[in-house]
């Protein structure tokens, strides 16, 4: 998990205005031992602007990190923890609760957490409260309408801006120093350079701000509209609407109608122009965020009102109603503020085309998974990886919808998007889409559903559920056949071959990977050749052809360059970085396993990391370097433990036991014991590949040398428990 709090907390461009007292006070509670802070106030209050204000300037506090999660997008609270493991890197584990996985992924050092608009999930809330329970040195910042309610919750309420008393009789100067009047005054400069804050303008300021009550949001919005009317003019638009306030909300409102922002927001609404409205409601449709080009062909797409969308964007973004955010990458994409999505999506579900809409949002979605298939596969793939990424919540929606109310759609952006899925941990929602769609079969095509079978068998194949990947694969080669797909079948063949290497059936993957390798080669598609002669040669592994392996890991290697597929490359060098470790050529493991984990770090191919950085941390032990190998093997079980199969994590396991044989036998005994029952070496029925078992043997004969024959203890640990017991008494300084 990255730890650097400025790149994971948003940025802002303009300041923080009329909250010193504020940040005061929640600083305090955040540097003497509050751990769950929840900010709570009305929507458009600021919470969270404030509360990243205050993570940041407390930033030397919190040397762990600091870190932010958005649960706008999310509806489910069952979706809390998915989202706080997405957005710190941590794909799910296979066998242990995700909140333990999140949990150790946290650094030993003071850390803070930001939890952002809750209260639309707040059953979550119990799990909030265990998170921090599990974490001692965690701090949780939470955002919300509504308090947790809670053990151990410390309650903050978030003021409204202060605002000039309607009798007091103020100067010009007295009515700015009140934090709504500074706020609302230096939005306007920005429109309005040249205005003068005579006594007449800051009065009509004062009273906006008073009608407004101080929101900090309602004062943006009406703020926004000063571009061409003074103070004093739109002092008195504002007073007309307000009087009417919620009055003049559509009777058909579920919104809360006493609070003032949605009347703020009903007027800036009706200020719009007829196009602009329509658009405003229309973007309601997205969750997140979304592009120019997928605003024009949704929003545009229902051809009843001519949409200039481009225009249109950039005045809703002008009047503050839609917010524009430029990506590391240099991508620009456009938001809503949680309460100004509340309202459009309001509106959008009150309106007949509300159904017409949802379907070409799905249309949009599903054309934009099918056409990133092959991209990414090429050179194209972390442009492609990253815009995906970028629509995680736009495809979830879709998905969602789609196993309800169209499985067929469900079934292709799934079978579509197998790579995404496995690169960046989505492989188990991938796997429950495609179960609840597959209830109902019967309504897709058969190419449609031979794709998904292969996306879910990847998936059951990554959590190393062998049985229900052969059946998965089985069924997708039949459809594939049925319906005329060589390429399809093919497909099947190869996934068949890497899951029986994976089951250790060597001969029968070197005889199934050599057919599929030819396969590949004879309709030249220069990427299934190099996954399969990179799968081969694992094979050959298992049968101590290493001279075959190299071979074929270097062919895989020079096409996977020559095409870009930076996942292919990640992968091949992985496994050949291991193979070299294994059979001593130290040199070369260093070299490769460097440019993998470099690699798998720039395309944030989370899934992938932790095997890359375990077999590293194996190198750095057979150089004599243990506590750099221990400083980079612990964090891969904190972060993702047993992510990818049983077998990757023993190996894992059986390097933090070489590491501790001399300085902490017992505890190397243990390691030794996981690896061990994770690993089985001794399956006469399922042998390991020669080069694990005679490293298994070498490691466990190090541990001997210094710890003696085992004791088996009265009471065997959970991977969890042992690893909190290796954070209480190992220092890595004495391990050399």
């Amino acid at each position: 998990m990255q730890t650097e709090h400025s790149d994971l907390l948003p940025r802002y461009t303009t300041a923080l205005i009329g909250r010193d007292a504020e940040t005061a006070e929640i600083g305090a509670l955040l540097t003497q031992g509050q751990r769950l802070i929840s900010l709570v106030g009305a929507s458009g209050a600021g919470k969270t602007r404030l509360a990243v204000d205050c993570a940041r300037l407390y930033t030397d506090h919190f040397a762990g990190g600091s870190f932010f999660v958005s649960l706008v997008p999310i509806r489910a609270a069952g979706l809390v923890l998915a989202t706080i493991a997405e957005s710190l890197g941590i794909a799910p584990t296979s066998n242990q609760p995700l909140i333990n996985t999140i949990a150790h992924s946290f650094a030993p050092q003071p850390s803070l957490l930001i939890l952002d608009n809750i209260d639309h999930v707040i059953e979550a809330a119990s799990d909030v409260q265990a998170l921090v329970a599990a974490v001692p040195q965690l701090t949780v910042l939470v955002t919300s309408q509504v308090a947790l309610n809670v053990a151990a919750e410390t309650i903050y309420r978030v003021p409204l801006l202060s605002v000039p008393a309607a009798d007091a009789h103020l100067s010009a100067d007295e009515i700015m120093q009140y934090g709504a009047v500074q706020l609302f005054s230096e939005r306007l400069r920005r429109l309005q350079p040249m205005l003068k804050f005579d006594q007449t303008q800051a009065q009509a300021i004062g009273e906006m701000c008073r009608l407004v009550q101080g929101l900090p949001l309602a004062v943006e919005l009406v703020a926004s509209h000063s571009r061409s009317l003074p103070p004093s003019d739109l002092v008195r638009m504002v007073r007309h609407h307000l009087r009417l306030g919620a009055a003049m909300i559509d009777k058909n409102s579920t919104m809360q109608r006493k609070e003032i922002l949605w009347p703020v927001l009903d007027w800036c609404y009706r200020l719009l122009s007829p196009t602009l409205q329509v658009l405003f409601i229309r973007l309601g449709i997205f969750r997140g965020s979304w592009t120019l080009e997928s605003a024009e062909a949704i929003c545009a797409g229902i051809p009843d009102v001519p949409i200039n969308v481009v225009e249109g964007l950039q005045t809703l973004v002008d009047k503050s109603l839609v917010q524009l955010e430029t990506l590391p990458n240099g991508e620009q994409r456009y938001l809503m503020l949680d309460a100004v999505h509340s309202y459009a999506e309001g509106r959008l579900q009150r309106r007949r085309e509300a159904n017409h809409l949802q379907r070409l949002y799905s249309a949009y979605f599903t054309h934009l998974a099918e056409s990133a298939e092959k991209p990414l596969l090429g050179a194209e793939q972390p442009l492609w990886m990253a815009r995906l990424q970028s629509d995680i919540y736009n495809l979830r929606s879709v998905l969602d919808w789609a196993v309800e109310q169209h499985p067929a759609t469900a079934l292709r952006i799934a079978g579509s998007l197998w790579l995404f899925w496995f690169t960046k941990g989505y492989a188990q929602e991938a796997r429950t889409w495609i179960l609840q769609a597959w209830l109902r079969e019967h309504e897709v095509e058969p190419a449609v559903r031979a794709k998904a079978a292969i996306a879910a068998g990847i998936c059951a194949q990554y959590f190393a559920d062998h049985a229900d990947a052969t059946l998965w694969y089985e069924r997708g080669q039949a459809l594939f056949k049925q319906v005329g797909d060589s390429f399809g079948e093919i497909r099947a063949l190869h996934n068949l071959a890497s899951l029986a290497y994976q089951q250790r059936y060597y001969q029968q993957a070197v005889v199934l990977g050599e057919d599929v390798v030819a396969r590949w080669r004879a309709i030249n598609d220069s990427s299934g050749e190099a996954a399969a002669l990179s799968n081969l040669a694992s094979s050959y592994t298992g049968l101590g052809r290493f001279d075959d392996a190299e071979r074929c890991y270097q062919q895989s290697l020079q096409i996977n360059r020559t095409i870009g597929n930076q996942v292919g490359i990640i992968l091949c060098q992985s496994s050949r970085g291991w193979l070299a470790c294994a059979i001593d050529n130290v040199q070369l493991a260093e070299q490769v396993l460097d440019e993998a984990l470099n690699l798998a770090l720039h395309n944030d191919a989370r899934n992938l990391i932790p095997g890359v950085q375990g077999s590293l941390a194996r190198v750095w032990y057979k150089s004599g370097q243990l506590q750099r190998a221990f400083q980079l093997l612990r964090p891969v079980f904190d972060l993702q433990a047993q992510i990818q199969n049983l077998e990757q994590s023993g190996d894992e396991m059986l390097t933090l036991a070489a590491i501790l044989a001399e300085q902490y036998p017992t505890l190397a005994n243990q390691a030794l014991r996981f690896a061990e029952h994770m690993q089985d070496p001794y399956n006469q029925e399922h042998q390991p590949d020669p080069a694990s078992l005679r490293e298994f043997e070498r490691i466990a004969e190090r541990i001997g040398m210094f710890a003696g024959e085992p004791t088996p203890p009265a009471h065997l640990p959970t991977i969890s428990e042992f690893l909190d017991l290796v954070d209480q008494t190992v220092d890595p300084r004495v391990l050399g």
